[in-house]
């Protein structure tokens, strides 16, 4: 399959389960539990495998999109920063469900519409011909497949082993921010 497909049907899949999570924020529920779980796993494996399968091939192959590999990267990371909060947060109470979900949808916007809009797709298809991008994408494929068993047993421990520590910290932290906005 051909890269640029490839990523473009990750994203939309993605985007997809964001919206139906959007319906979700109210109230907790074992649906919005598991949508959250297949859209961190899937966000993840995306990131990860395209890492591999993607920037290691065109970093290595045009120095022009260097920028563009470095970029990404540090936004995979902001990302996985945010699945992870949306994570260790449920629908409902005090809003930090909707709000985790708002920005990792902002985040991945910015970040589909650089790749497929201004940056990734027209440079990937200037410099590589089919067969090059189907290539690339059968290592993004082959990545994908060798990376989901490490990334759902990460995401389970990190999610069954909830370290309560940070989430006392960070609600403090947000109980201190609304409060000095009340005064």
């Amino acid at each position: 399959m051909d890269i640029l497909k490839l990523i473009k049907k990750d994203h939309d899949e993605a985007f997809a389960i964001i919206e139906k999570l959007e319906h979700m924020t109210d109230k907790p529920s074992s649906a919005a539990d598991k949508l959250t779980l297949e859209l961190v796993t899937e966000v993840i494996l995306h990131a990860k495998s395209e890492e591999e399968g993607l920037y290691e091939s065109i970093e290595g192959a045009k120095e022009e999109f260097k920028d563009f590999v470095l970029e990404g990267v540090i936004v995979h990371s902001l990302v996985e920063n945010t699945l992870m909060r949306l994570l260790e947060t449920k629908p409902g109470g005090n809003g930090e469900f909707k709000a985790a979900l708002e920005v990792t949808k902002e985040l991945l916007e910015h970040h589909a519409k650089e790749e497929e809009e201004k940056i990734l797709f027209p440079k990937i298809t200037k410099n590589f011909s089919n067969e090059e991008r189907a290539e690339m994408g059968q290592l993004m494929l082959s990545a994908k497949k060798k990376l989901r068993p490490k990334v759902e047993k990460m995401i389970v421990e990190l999610k069954d082993s909830k370290n309560k520590v940070p989430q006392e910290a960070m609600k403090k932290k947000t109980a201190k921010f609304k409060e000095s906005r009340i005064h």
